[in-house]
């Protein structure tokens, strides 16, 4: 990080390095919880009492917005979640420190819990990957979310031409189906003196979508992938995989059952969240095929 002083006075805070990292880090995701900040930037914080401080000091001074969910699923007791996004505020300190601009702010009003909920889940997968990459010393990879905007649409264009990873494919008969995965990204794999790459399309479930829901997606992904769609984002790319980060291994053995002979099949690759941490990603095989095989994502 390029870093143009180790602190800088605002009004009520002293911005740290640590604060600046929690910056980046929903700049590029969004939306993260307080454990998941707690985890990764106060994991001498015991009780998460110096984070939730930390965070309010923050929110105070708008640098960023944290709301506390009314609703959740969640089945743990303890504290409802409160969720946190940067502001453009924060977006302004951010460059101010780094000479970088955040990919993502938050401007509008904020979403439903489980839509705050499903886009800081699938954040925490971006972030996790990322941190598996980074320790394999793979090439950077490039990252689209649900709702990035293409900037060059008008504002009541239809949804696939608002939306960078939101596409419009035509089946048999002729009727127009979406495909809108909750992010796009790329895999560059170093090989004999070249990069293969390969597209990454994340759908991730938090166990609220039946299994005939679920497997409704499969046909314009099907579809998607014949056209090569993907290479509208990642012209390199050599082949695709539809990725299923599912809540549970008992969850990911009903999907794979419910999937297993779909014509898309061979292109779905499905993992819990428990097996997807940093030091495993790449290094096991916690893959899933639609066979349930488990694979490793990386070649032998």
């Amino acid at each position: 990080m390029v870093n143009r002083g180790n602190s800088k006075d605002i009004p009520g805070i002293r911005m740290q390095n640590r604060d600046i990292h929690i910056l980046q880090e929903l700049g590029t995701v969004l939306w993260m919880d307080t454990p998941l900040i707690q985890q990764r930037h106060f994991p001498s914080d015991k009780t998460g009492e110096a984070t939730r401080r930390r965070l309010r000091l923050m929110a105070a001074n708008r640098i960023i917005e944290s709301f506390d969910l009314q609703v959740t699923l969640r089945p743990h007791e303890g504290r409802m979640p409160r969720f946190h996004r940067l502001l453009e505020f924060g977006g302004e300190l951010l460059f101010d420190f780094t000479g970088q601009r955040p990919q993502r702010i938050g401007s509008s009003s904020p979403p439903k819990p489980h839509t705050i909920q499903h886009r800081a889940g699938m954040g925490e997968t971006l972030l996790r990957f990322e941190d598996a990459r980074r320790s394999q010393s793979l090439p950077e990879s490039t990252w689209y979310l649900e709702y990035d905007r293409n900037e060059s649409a008008a504002g009541r264009a239809p949804f696939h031409e608002r939306y960078s990873i939101c596409y419009s494919v035509l089946d048999n008969s002729g009727q127009t189906r979406r495909v809108w995965p909750d992010a796009l990204s790329s895999l560059n794999i170093p090989s004999n003196g070249t990069v293969w790459q390969l597209a990454l399309a994340w759908e991730f479930d938090r166990g609220t979508e039946t299994l005939t829901q679920l497997t409704e997606k499969l046909e314009p992904y099907d579809l998607w992938t014949a056209s090569k769609g993907y290479r509208e984002q990642f012209p390199n790319a050599i082949e695709v995989r539809v990725c299923f980060v599912l809540p549970s291994k008992r969850r990911l053995t009903s999907v794979i059952e419910a999937m297993k002979d779909h014509p898309a099949a061979p292109i779905l690759r499905f993992v819990s969240f428990d097996d997807f941490t940093a030091n495993r990603i790449f290094s096991e095989p916690i893959w899933y095929d639609a066979n349930g095989q488990a694979r490793r994502i990386l070649p032998s």
